[in-house]
């Protein structure tokens, strides 16, 4: 019960993520919340980033969704019990990154962001 719960969170978390992400490549000035904090509007390579991330975002959703069962028309072939411990890994990774970011904005924002999501992976993962 507790699990597709915490899909629909971590899924409304990534949506979000994918949505800022997608303004980030976009050119929005909310550079201070990524990508180290250090600029303001992304250069176009950090730009190109982002939309990788937004990729990889709406990626997560289908992963949370998928090892959590709330998509019944997809058979289960195995790629959500690895796509889930990718996850796991990226937002370890992630939460290290924006707790040594040198902009505050960036860990004080990002960094629960990102441990949020790294507990409800971990959780699905553990418990799916």
């Amino acid at each position: 019960m507790l699990v597709p719960i915490a899909a629909v969170f971590a899924a409304l978390i990534f949506l979000g993520m994918a949505v800022f992400q997608a303004l980030l490549a976009a050119g929005l000035p909310l550079g201070h919340y990524a990508w180290g904090g250090q600029q303001r509007i992304l250069p176009p390579a950090l730009r190109w980033g982002s939309l990788v991330s937004a990729f990889i975002f709406l990626i997560g959703i289908f992963i949370v969704c998928g090892r959590a069962g709330l998509f019944y028309f997809v058979q289960d072939t195995g790629l959500e019990r690895i796509g889930i411990w990718v996850l796991v890994g990226i937002f370890s990774l992630s939460t290290l990154g924006n707790l040594s970011s040198k902009s505050k904005k960036e860990q004080n924002l990002m960094t629960p962001t990102a441990i949020v999501i790294l507990a409800l992976c971990l959780f699905i993962a553990l418990k799916a």
